[in-house]
């Protein structure tokens, strides 16, 4: 219960328990004290009463005049709280009575004859006070000539019986307690409204640098927090702009590293990575799209293959470190030689590809032609060493017919494997029995 409370609830809850707590305890204290109070008031008059009565009924008692009891419990019950009074003879019988009231027989309970005794019921108290004489004997023969008392005995007449009613006190109690609740909701109001408008203001400012915070972590680190605290709140927030204002600028850093990166990987994975030129898997989705508009728009195309010759003996005499700067320097002059919308690659090895869009057969052969003669015309210098190179090129047309891009590949390689089987250093156009010569 106490995670789910912000913070803002805390800080009322820290105003409002303890002054709750400390408000029910001096009320339990007021309540118990004036309860205790009340009740011992109303014992004390009850047996202020009893007291009263029993000698006041001993003269119609001994007399038996019931009238003078009568009236003299008539007098007795305008007492507040007195519900009803009887008398009783010594020997338990009622001789009167006077309101209400539920009376035990005092001589079958055997009810002491020295002093008063209470019975308790919830809503009221009983009290049963004896009524004596007390006899004096007189000695005459006393040598003085003066009445001398010889002893003293004191005889049971009977008791009297006195109801007291426990509501006005119950109903002052109930009372009490009502107006103590009262004032104790009161109090707390005033201090749950105080609490409030304290925790308002505190928390106001920490609630919006919470805000602040939790923005920054979803990403926005653009979010800043209104300086506004003072002291140690004010540091924070400050603090806080701070560390926003560094993580975007890291950010943007990193963001602009990622881009970089990103751009490099995308670089890396379609070029390759000796000569520059695009690789074999970018080279056959461009010619995946160029074979689609040979085959939606009826636009032609052409695709040549071109092997090296003699690569392997310069590969081979001397070293891969030789073949690979070849391999650089011709990539550089063949893409020298490339049109706008022409397409160079290099598939693997000594192996290249190009691909002529929007060009016809004989243009493409007077283009790939150049090239061959531009590489055939070109010098590599190793050491003290020079070497010649020529390139064998199989051509391929593209259009409606030409079926799928891997039979386009397989077709070029097969004219330019009937080229080097002519003699190399040549250019041949694919015909539907180059594939047979080359199985």
């Amino acid at each position: 219960m106490a995670r789910s409370l912000g913070i803002r609830g805390r800080v009322i809850g820290l105003a409002i328990v303890p002054v709750a707590i400390i408000g029910v305890l001096l009320m339990f204290q007021l309540i118990t004290g004036k309860i205790d109070d009340l009740d011992q008031s109303l014992r004390t008059r009850a047996l202020a009463i009893a007291r009263q009565l029993a000698p006041a009924a001993e003269y119609g008692v001994a007399s038996g005049n019931i009238e003078v009891l009568q009236t003299l419990l008539e007098k007795a019950a305008i007492e507040p709280d007195v519900r009803g009074v009887a008398v009783f003879s010594e020997n338990g019988q009622w001789l009167a009575q006077f309101g209400l009231g539920m009376w035990a027989n005092p001589l079958e309970k055997r009810m002491p004859t020295d002093h008063i005794y209470q019975i308790e019921y919830k809503d009221r108290l009983v009290y049963y006070a004896p009524i004596t004489r007390t006899e004096v004997a007189v000695d005459d023969f006393n040598p003085d000539g003066q009445a001398a008392a010889k002893g003293a005995q004191t005889r049971l007449l009977g008791w009297v019986g006195l109801d007291v009613s426990r509501s006005a006190t119950i109903r002052s109690q109930r009372e009490s307690i009502l107006r103590s609740l009262a004032i104790l909701l009161v109090g707390l109001g005033v201090n749950l409204y105080l609490a409030w408008r304290i925790g308002r203001q505190i928390t106001r400012p920490i609630l919006s640098l919470t805000h602040t915070v939790s923005r920054i972590g979803e990403g926005h680190l653009d979010e800043r927090v209104d300086t506004s605290g003072q002291v140690e709140l004010g540091v924070l927030q400050r603090g806080v702009n701070h560390m926003a204002a560094h993580l975007q600028a890291m950010q943007d850093q990193m963001q602009e590293k990622i881009d970089r990166a990103t751009a490099r990987l995308i670089y890396q994975a379609s070029h390759d990575a000796l000569t520059g030129l695009i690789n074999r898997r970018e080279f056959e989705q461009r010619l995946e799209r160029t074979l689609l508009t040979a085959l939606q728009q009826g636009r032609e195309h052409a695709l040549c293959y071109m092997d090296l010759d003699q690569f392997k003996v310069i590969n081979d005499s001397c070293g891969h470190a030789a073949g690979d700067e070849l391999l650089r320097q011709l990539a550089l002059l063949l893409k020298g030689n490339l049109r706008e919308r022409d397409t160079l690659a290099r598939l693997g090895g000594d192996e290249f590809a190009l691909l002529l869009e929007n060009c016809s057969i004989p243009d493409a052969l007077e283009v790939a032609d150049t090239f061959r003669a531009e590489v055939q015309r070109f010098r590599f210098k190793w050491g003290d060493r020079i070497f010649s190179v020529g390139m064998s090129v199989g051509m391929v047309a593209i259009n409606a017919d030409s079926g799928t891009a891997a039979n386009l590949m397989s077709a070029a390689d097969a004219a330019c494997y009937v080229a080097k089987d002519r003699g190399r250093n040549q250019i041949h156009l694919y015909e539907s029995r180059d594939s047979d010569l080359v199985v």
